[in-house]
Order: structure tokens, then sequence, then C-alpha cells
């Protein structure tokens, strides 16, 4: 079985869009290839930051972005004309099963109204939104478009309207992250890539995306803050949309990475606009923040900040004054562990995985879903210290398992806990004596395909035996005598 899945990311000023998108593909395939369903998993997008999808393993379809239109002279008509039909060409070729759309039903210039009656499933990702935007006739006209509407909460919270047709289509998931707080890198990991000692104070300072037109200034506010305080380090998150002139000074590190929340442990405390991403991801490491929101034409940043800060996980900076930015900051680091901590208990869990399974239920069954989902618990895959293809290689290895335990003269129970020991066991064991996962992977088919013969002896044994073979041939495999 394939599933074809075709995300649609529109991104102007801010990255936030495509970043949610990756992270709930990630947990889509992860949950497929533990289910035994293969996914083609691809990406149209007008981010200019579609490397992203890139370093996460997905294909990417790229139009310009409404930003680029005045340096590249194609005027907004041509370039309307020129984008709506290479959309629907798009989308008509690569033909999904499901089509995922964030925060914009609509598209950004009406480009999907025919798009979404092409015969796929259609999934809508609900950010927040502002009321006054969200109620517009369009905007909520064209939700009937969507089989399945996903809200991401922020405290328990998304009140963004829906109208009645929709409500029973409509589900509450969590804050939805590109990577979870436990699969980014140590303190001490993070720091040596940015040339931090251990003992230092570290503050990472964000001006988003990076294409706001005031991006420069902030920067300049931000240097002049680290003047101000040599003895803090502060790690300048330009964000991949800059354009400008990066800045450096012997307590300022640069950087442009486009998943800054893998080193996000190595921060005592943040200074950082409001936007979903970035501000849900600090709460969820548990680095405490003064904000500094932007106003936003969909977005409440002021509204997001201010209930953090009131529960106590940061500071809202009134202006760009130095000496309350100073004065904020210094409080902030004074507070770092009360702050820290209350910030790591307003968002607990990566809810990922909560909205890959209601993107992927549109097509395959709940149930099969769940039990991938109760197989591929954080501890069974992010305490090994995989690499992206080796992770994927081990979702497929617990599916193999899993199907091997679910034939009942196999003599392996089969459940969870079974299925899930099982399977570190022999990778281990492989890992132990120079052998891959792939190796592992091929043995446990062997075993599957020769289960009678396998019945009469020891399956572990008959395990490592395989594995240790080298290299594992399929076709001509020796089967041990009984």
């Amino acid at each position: 079985m394939t599933v074809k899945i075709l995300n649609y990311a529109v991104n102007g000023l801010g990255l936030g869009h495509i970043t949610r998108l990756t992270a709930i593909s990630r947990q889509i395939r992860r949950l497929a290839l533990v289910a035994g369903i293969h996914t083609e998993i691809t990406f149209l997008t007008s981010s200019e930051n579609d490397d992203i999808c890139y370093a996460n393993g997905f294909a990417s379809f790229k139009i310009p972005s409404k930003n680029s239109l005045a340096k590249a002279q194609l005027s907004p008509h041509r370039y309307r004309k020129i984008a709506k039909q290479w959309i629907w060409n798009a989308v008509n070729l690569i033909s999904p099963d499901i089509f995922v759309v964030d925060t914009f039903p609509g598209g950004s210039f009406n480009e999907l109204f025919d798009v979404l009656d092409f015969g796929q499933k259609n999934v809508f990702i609900y950010r927040a939104v502002k009321p006054e935007m969200a109620l517009e006739a369009g905007f909520q006209s064209v939700l009937k478009g969507y089989h399945r509407i996903i809200k991401p909460n922020e405290h328990g919270v998304n009140d963004s309207p829906v109208p009645d047709f929709a409500t029973e289509r409509t589900v509450d998931v969590g804050e939805i992250f590109i990577r979870s707080r436990n699969e980014i890198l140590s303190r001490s990991e993070a720091r040596a890539v940015f040339d931090i000692s251990g003992d230092a104070i570290a503050v990472y300072v964000s001006v988003g995306g990076g294409g706001d037109a005031n991006a420069v200034q902030l920067l300049e506010v931000f240097r002049s803050l680290a003047r101000k305080h040599p003895d803090v380090i502060f790690v300048f998150g330009a964000g991949s949309l800059y354009q400008g002139h990066e800045i450096h000074a012997s307590n300022i590190r640069w950087t442009q990475r486009p998943m800054i929340m893998e080193y996000f442990h190595a921060f005592d405390a943040a200074i950082t606009a409001g936007g979903f991403n970035t501000v849900n991801e600090l709460m969820h490491c548990g680095i405490p923040c003064v904000f500094l929101p932007q106003e936003r034409k969909y977005d409440d940043q002021f509204n997001r900040v201010h209930k953090y800060a009131n529960q106590g996980a940061g500071i809202v900076a009134n202006s760009l004054n130095i000496d309350e930015l100073s004065k904020a900051l210094l409080s902030v680091l004074d507070s770092k562990a009360e702050m820290s901590a209350v910030a790591k208990s307003l968002v607990p869990r990566n809810c990922a995985i909560d909205a890959a399974i209601e993107v992927l239920s549109t097509q395959v069954n709940r149930a099969r879903l769940e039990h991938s989902r109760a197989l591929l618990t954080e501890a069974a895959i992010h305490t090994m210290g995989f690499a992206p293809q080796e992770e994927y290689a081990y979702c497929e290895l617990l599916h193999a398992v899993d199907s091997l335990a679910a034939i009942e003269s196999s003599g392996i129970s089969h459940d969870t806990d079974t299925v899930q020991k099982l399977t570190k066991e022999w990778y281990l064991f492989a890992r132990g004596n120079n052998r891959t996962i792939r190796d592992v992977l091929n043995a446990v088919r062997m075993c599957r395909r020769n289960h009678n013969v396998i019945l009469q002896q020891n399956i572990h044994t008959t395990m490592q035996e395989y594995i240790i073979q080298n290299p594992i041939n399929p076709n001509n495999i020796r089967i041990p005598s009984p």
C-alpha cells in the first residue's frame, strides 16, 4: 500500500508553515513505516526556506514567494496567472491521496479553490488566526472543501472559529514542533557547535524567519545589547530568509541554521519575537524568554507571549530601549531555573504525532495507526542515537518484528513490550557484532519466511546466526537444521 501525501506551504516573512508541515510529515513517515505502509511525501511551497524539507528527507517543488516579486521584476498579476496554473498542474500530476494545507485554507491568492475538488482527501492545519481574519466569509466558506480540520492548541486553546457544518470534521491537538526536546543535542554538544564554554552565560536572540523589514534594525539593537554585556555570549539567529549583513564580535555568534531548535539546550535564555513555532519550541525546551512580539495580519503574537509571561515563563519587553531590554534580560537570567521549569510544564510534549495520525487516518484504518503509535514510543527511538535514515530503518524493523510476532507459530508473545524489547535486543546484538539495522531487518524477514523451520528451534539463537552471516543474502541464506 502506498499513500501519496502532498503538503502545501505558503510562506512570506516567516518559516512557520513549512516547518510545521515538515514536523507532521516526519511523524507520518515514522508511523507509516511501523504500520508497513509506503508513503510518498512531497511539498509544494513558495517558501524560500524549502531546504528544511531536504534536511528532513523530503522532496519539494518550489514556486517563487510573493516577497521575491519586486526583485524579480515580476508583476503581481502575471505572478498569479503563472502560479495558479502551475499549482493546478502540479497537484494534478502528483495526484495525491491526501492534500495538507497550513493556515491559509484557500491559499494566499485563492489558488486552492479548484484544487480542493480534485478528488483527494483534504486536510487543513488550522493554526490560531486572528478572529477578524478567520471570520471573513471567504475563509470560512472554503473550509467546506476539507475532510479534516486539525487545530494545534496553545495552552490547550485554539478558539479560531469553525462553521457548524465543519464541527464534526474538526479535531484538536497540542503544540507541534520539528523536534521533541529529548531528540535535540545536549547542552555540551550544542555549545560545542557555537564554541561556547560550559560555564558561560549564553543567550539566543531571534528575528524570526528573517524576512521582516525591521530585521536589520533588530539585529543592530541586539548588537548594542551585546556590547552592554560583554560577559554574555549572544547567538544571533538571523533566520534563513535574512539577506542583510552579518554581525560578528568576540561575544557574538552568527547562525542561519534552518532547524535552530536542535541547539536550544545550549542557551540560558532567549530574546525572541512571538511567532508560534519559535516561542513554543523555546518553551518546550525550557528556555525562559524576553518577548518582543510583532504585529502580524493573521497571527496574534501579543496574545501568545502575554499568556506565557503571565504564567511566569518570561517577560514581555515594551520597547527596544537598550536599558529596558537589559533589565528584562537580567531579570530572566536571575530567575532562569524557576522560569525554565514553568516553560517546560506549559508545553510538555510535541504533538506532531497526534496530527500525523489525524492526517493518515483519512486514508488508513485508525486502529492500525494507534497500534503503530504504541510501538513507536519515544523511548524506542530517541534513546538509540540514530541518524535520520537509521531511525527510519528502525521503524521498518519494528514493523518486521511485530509481523513476526503476529505469526502464532513464531513462539513470540504478540504484545507491544515484547516487540519493542526484541527489536532493541536484536539491534544491539547486531551493533555489537559490527552489523547494521538492515542486516537485522533482513534476518527478521528470513525468520518470517521460514517460520515453520524456525518453530523447531530457539528463535533468539536463529536470529543471532542470521544477523552474523555477512552479507545476508535473502535468496540463499542457510537455514539451520532442526
